[in-house]
């Protein structure tokens, strides 16, 4: 240093400097890039988690898609003072509230104070709404077929109904229209009043049909 001149000192000072900051910035650029890299692992590493929640929620879904589509389904039937009598079909487990909301709901002269909106229905079940002023014998009947074998009339279907010899489809459908219209049937002899049926049908059919 003490043989150069002052110029050459000068230079030689910038090139010390340039490597410096040249060493410098390749240290710098190293692990900024090593950085980087530890960043993507990272962010790779925990997305997986998400994916796998994101996968598990899916599966979730999927499942829980498939057993709404295995709930099983049941047939009621909904008579009197409702706008649209007939049978529905229902979940397993709802209730009589949606039974008669299926049936659009009750007419104007419906007496509800008897019925439970909120008791579970089961597969056949027949839910009567009475007339005010009306003493419905039963509100809701299960299943006419009885364990002796005989069939209600006051909450058989007209597939049941059809099977009582001389009761034709016609014939069935002016029972539950009686029924309907006049409420449960208070005793098997009662069914003459039904049009189309007169003693001697009723004579072939007392001893297999009860009034509940």
């Amino acid at each position: 240093m003490h043989n150069m001149s002052r110029g050459q000192q000068v230079v030689f000072i910038v090139l010390i400097a340039a490597l410096l900051i040249e060493t410098g910035v390749m240290i710098w650029t190293g692990r900024a890039e090593k950085a980087f890299n530890d960043d993507i692992i990272i962010d790779a590493k925990s997305m997986e988690p998400l994916d796998e929640a994101v996968s598990n929620e899916k599966g979730n879904d999927e499942s829980a898609d498939i057993q709404k589509e295995q709930l099983q389904t049941i047939k009621v039937y909904v008579s009197g003072s409702v706008n649209k009598p007939g049978v529905y079909e229902l979940s397993d487990g709802d209730r009589v509230e949606a039974a008669i909301q299926a049936a659009g709901g009750v007419s104007s002269d419906a007496d509800m104070s008897g019925i439970n909106l909120a008791q579970r229905l089961k597969d056949e079940d027949m839910i009567y709404v009475p007339k005010v002023g009306e003493a419905a014998s039963s509100v809701i009947s299960r299943n006419a077929q009885q364990k002796d074998g005989k069939i209600d009339i006051n909450s058989a279907t007209i597939e049941e109904l059809d099977k009582l010899p001389g009761i034709g489809p016609a014939k069935a459908q002016n029972i539950i229209d009686y029924r309907e219209q006049n409420g449960p049937f208070k005793a098997i002899e009662d069914i003459q009043q039904v049009s189309g049926i007169g003693p001697a049908t009723f004579e072939d059919i007392k001893d297999l049909i009860v009034a509940r």
